[in-house]
């Protein structure tokens, strides 16, 4: 019997005007299984049902929006992964991973990842025939500025041995891409200057020096990802000159451990 995993994606519903607000009942089959899923509008909890036949494989509850079944073939071995999208609900987040597996009628949760206001999308990068997750880390969200200018670092992950593992090291080429798309936007502020704070204490938030540090620090992380975070560094020295650049920096190493 093939292995059949299945990735549960925690999503977030961004107002009441969300597309997914009709709770559509999904249903999904794959081989011998069906997942079906149906959100109960008025306890605000969503049941997944996993089934071969009349035999119940697995059933579950949760108090988030399943939004959608998808597969993919994350390991290349002609085994599709299954993905379940889950929105949580709340402006802004969450979205989350279980990666589980049905295996001889067994269901089993294998990892899990937090992905906060990220999505992600499923790709083969260096075309060996097993895909990549790629999503973005959003700790920097409202860290220097409201979210629509908060800038998220990408984080790319392979899947082995039933696990998910932080794999940017292994694909310096997307990172450095990636660094360079928040380059481009980092020089229209710095192309004509941007005002900086009087002192290292003003209020830097929903400022053009805000948006600047919004920029600069998942720039840094993303060197840090592959082992060159002294270039971020060295591009903060340049770029941002204001009385705060010790603190924005301290802030880089002490709160979000980024040395």
């Amino acid at each position: 019997m093939k292995k059949l995993f299945l990735i549960l994606t925690v999503l977030s519903i961004i107002g009441t005007g969300s597309p997914y607000a009709q709770y559509d009942p999904i249903r999904f089959i794959y081989g011998k299984y069906t997942l079906e899923s149906f959100y109960d509008s008025v306890n605000y909890s969503s049941k997944l049902i996993v089934s071969r036949g009349s035999l119940l494989v697995y059933s579950s509850v949760s108090s988030d929006l399943i939004s959608d079944i998808k597969a993919y073939d994350f390991s290349g071995d002609g085994s599709k992964e299954i993905v379940i999208e889950y929105f949580s609900g709340g402006a802004h987040c969450c979205f989350s991973i279980n990666i589980c597996s049905i295996f001889n009628d067994r269901f089993t949760v294998l990892d899990s990842l937090f992905l906060g206001n990220s999505g992600y999308r499923a790709e083969d990068i260096d075309n060996d025939g097993e895909l990549e997750l790629v999503t973005n880390n959003d700790m920097f969200a409202y860290a220097f500025t409201n979210f629509a200018q908060s800038r998220f670092s990408i984080a790319i992950y392979s899947f082995k041995n039933n696990k998910l593992n932080p794999a940017n090291k292994d694909f310096e080429k997307e990172v450095l891409a990636h660094i360079k798309e928040l380059k481009d936007e980092l020089n229209e502020y710095t192309k004509n200057g941007f005002e900086c704070p009087k002192s290292a204490e003003e209020e830097t938030f929903n400022t053009d020096a805000g948006a600047v540090q919004a920029i600069l620090a998942p720039i840094v992380a993303d060197y840090e990802s592959i082992g060159m975070s002294e270039k971020g560094y060295e591009l903060i020295n340049t770029v941002y000159t204001c009385p705060d650049k010790d603190k924005f920096i301290k802030i880089l190493k002490q709160e979000f451990k980024l040395k």
